[in-house]
């Protein structure tokens, strides 16, 4: 508005060239607010929401005149430094290399910038002069076709402001393919920039080159008709329309994309719906989490009690995020399978997609429903002991609405029988009633958290490894002796009955048959100096670690001994239907076991918490909750977990969850099962690992 009275030239962006990109030539002209708060005047009486456009504006200071309330001028206005970073404004041909830094630099300055004096952001990647940002941004080949727009989806509905969302960007549309011809093309410029290049004098590879970054970015790429079905001209109109479709139009178009619920367009639908929710995501703070990494774009956007954490991956390239990034940010670490585009929200998990994995595994963004909690309560507890039943208070007040189970073994018996199970009776037939109590139980078939408490953590890790349908996402244990216990645990001050009597039978014979397939604490008992003997009888413990087939020709002797054990604990009657049911029991849960005796291991698991009390003298060594063990050579030495080679080897998979981000080595600095009361470590793990969105 309003032309310089010097007329003076443009710039030279283009030596020898007759004409120059003239744009501060002809934008943000002298009188033009005066214009605008005009305009706004009469706008004003009808409370109408007004949007700007104003090139050759990059800087937040410079754009306030425009948009900062006390102007009254306009409410937005759409800025040009994001969307000129591959190619010198009003020079669509001039190609300007930009990377991630780039990205993170003005998407930084506008975010922080415009909250901070006071204007507000109108948020695009497209519109109809620029291209289509799955095809400028990422790479929109066959095989991240569909996760690039997922990305900028979320990268859009993330940031501060009002977001726009230009017809087809929903269902994400590519640009013209390269092999239509200079006929397919409409716009003026573009053919006037291409005319231009073809009579000019440069080499014939710079002409080509010139010639790729001018139709790469012209304004035709997103002027193709919207897609709405796989009919002719993607349904947008019977007659002949001014370009035509793009090919890929069977597939990419609205009616197709409705009834997908894993589609850009459920994506994006999902992700407005999550905006529109959480104040956080519009109005919230913005701080760049990994101000450096070439890959990952990373920021926290908090607003009161509320924050999420956004980690976008822009590369092709499956990436490991930062240790502790989540964490430390106070979001949730959702380190799952290399899926790096995701929210992690302290209330709600939005949504989780990658850009560049050679796979492409979504989690659609979920309710604020907290997922589901399973607890098993350790050696001489009940399931709803006085203080099982305050943790599981504390953790509804941390996480309302949260479904907590606590396992009961048996399923219905009394208090005594829960107290004696705990150290009567056969630690895998314990296992298998636990699973089937997990698995029938409505509530949990979605997935669910699970947290097991001493050796209870034990029998979690077993239904992991052996059931885990409905899956356990995320595992936590509270000193559960991982790699067993060279001593056996003590009876509480003053010791019970069934306590003492346990102990008794124990040390008489720790590795005969009637302790290991009748006292709980054998089937966890693995004395470094007596591995043989370990090795030989030990089904629990020992397959659960994979270490099954170890220990020579006497492991042989164990599966029969194994067999007799497991139908010596049934009392019915010794007749033929009798025992061949009690053998294809026996043989469905040897399956369940497989060949090392760890199932599937715990690499279906998202996250593995371990949590060591640093003072543990019940559990020896304390460091078994971690996976560590006294050196058969010598017990004043701990071999750690990296060194062990059920570890190296990756016999059940823990070695993979660990490379990849999911197994968490936490500390409490008490004793055994201390969990330091309120604000102590077992609070600040229940706000860290629990509560996710189901």
């Amino acid at each position: 508005m309003f032309q310089d009275p010097s007329y003076s030239d443009a710039p030279i962006l283009e030596p020898g060239e007759v004409t120059q990109p003239a744009l501060s030539r002809i934008a943000n002209g002298p009188k033009v607010h005066d214009c605008i708060h005009e305009l706004q005047q009469v706008m004003k009486p009808f409370d109408a929401m007004t949007v700007g456009e104003v090139p050759s504006v990059y800087k937040p200071e410079d754009m306030l005149p425009y948009v900062h309330p006390d102007r009254q001028e306009i409410n937005m206005a759409f800025e040009y430094a994001l969307c000129t970073l591959d190619y010198t404004a009003g020079a669509r041909h001039i190609a300007r290399k930009w990377d991630l830094s780039d990205v993170r630099r003005v998407v930084g300055s506008w975010q922080k910038g415009m909250y901070e004096l006071g204007g507000w952001n109108a948020i695009y990647l497209e519109n109809h002069d620029q291209p289509r940002s799955v095809s400028r941004w990422t790479d929109d080949s066959e095989r991240y076709r569909y996760d690039g727009p997922k990305m900028l989806a979320l990268f859009e509905t993330t940031l501060s402001g009002t977001i726009f969302v230009y017809q087809g960007q929903e269902i994400g549309m590519v640009n013209i393919p390269k092999d239509w011809t200079m006929e397919d093309y409409l716009d003026t410029a573009t053919i006037d920039t291409v005319n231009m290049i073809l009579s000019s004098s440069r080499s014939p590879l710079l002409k080509r080159e010139m010639l790729d970054n001018a139709l790469a970015r012209a304004r035709d790429n997103s002027r193709t008709p919207m897609q709405w079905n796989d009919q002719t001209n993607g349904g947008f109109s019977g007659a002949k329309p001014w370009m035509r479709a793009i090919p890929d139009h069977p597939k990419c178009n609205v009616e197709y994309q409705l009834a997908d619920p894993d589609s850009v367009l459920s994506f994006w639908t999902e992700a407005i719906s999550v905006r529109k929710q959480n104040k956080a995501l519009i109005y919230g703070d913005y701080d760049d989490l990994l101000p450096d990494h070439p890959d990952i774009l990373a920021y926290k956007r908090s607003y009161q009690e509320s924050a999420f954490v956004v980690v976008l991956n822009w590369s092709k390239n499956v990436v490991q995020i930062p240790d502790g990034l989540i964490r430390s940010s106070g979001g949730i670490d959702m380190r799952r399978n290399n899926l790096f585009s995701f929210v992690a929200g302290l209330s709600i998990v939005a949504t989780r997609t990658v850009l560049g994995a050679p796979t492409s595994d979504q989690l659609v963004l979920d309710s604020k429903t907290p997922r589901p909690l399973v607890i098993w309560h350790g050696l001489g507890d009940t399931a709803l002991s006085e203080g099982i039943s305050s943790f599981i208070e504390n953790i509804k007040t941390v996480h309302p609405g949260i479904f907590v189970h606590s396992v009961q073994i048996p399923q219905g018996g009394s208090l005594d029988d829960e107290r004696r199970a705990g150290f009567w009776g056969n630690a895998e037939d314990q296992g298998w009633a636990g699973c089937e109590q997990i698995e029938n139980i409505p509530e949990l078939q979605g997935g669910f958290d699970a947290m097991g408490f001493s050796q209870g953590g034990l029998f979690l890790r077993f239904y992991a490894q052996y059931c885990n349908n409905p899956p356990i996402k995320n595992l936590i244990t509270f000193g559960t002796p991982h790699f067993g216990i060279s001593a056996l645990i003590p009876c509480p001050t003053p010791p019970t009955l069934t306590c003492l009597l346990a102990a008794r039978a124990a040390r008489s014979g720790i590795y005969t048959s009637y302790a290991q397939s009748h006292i709980v604490q054998a089937a966890y008992f693995r004395d470094t100096e007596r591995l043989d003997e370990f090795y030989a009888v030990n089904t629990f413990v020992r397959d659960l670690n994979g270490e099954k087939g170890l220990g020579g020709d006497s492991n042989d002797k164990s599966q029969s001994h194994t067999q007799t054990i497991s139908l010596d604990t049934f009392d019915d009657d010794d007749n033929e239907a009798i025992l061949r049911v009690r053998e294809e029991v026996r043989r469905r849960r040897e399956d369940k076991k497989g060949r090392n005796g760890s199932g599937q291991g715990v690499g279906g698991l998202q996250n593995f918490v371990a949590v060591m009390f640093d003072s543990d003298r019940t559990v020896s060594p304390a460091q078994s909750s971690q996976f560590s063990t006294y050196s058969p050579l010598n017990k004043s030495e701990i071999i750690p977990m990296q060194d062990q080679p059920m570890y190296r080897q990756d016999w059940i998979g823990l070695r993979a969850l660990d490379e990849k981000g999911g197994l968490v080595l936490e500390h409490c600095p008490g004793e055994h099962m201390d969990l330091g009361g309120a604000g102590g470590c077992g609070d600040r793990i229940v706000k860290d690992w629990v509560g996710w969105p189901g």
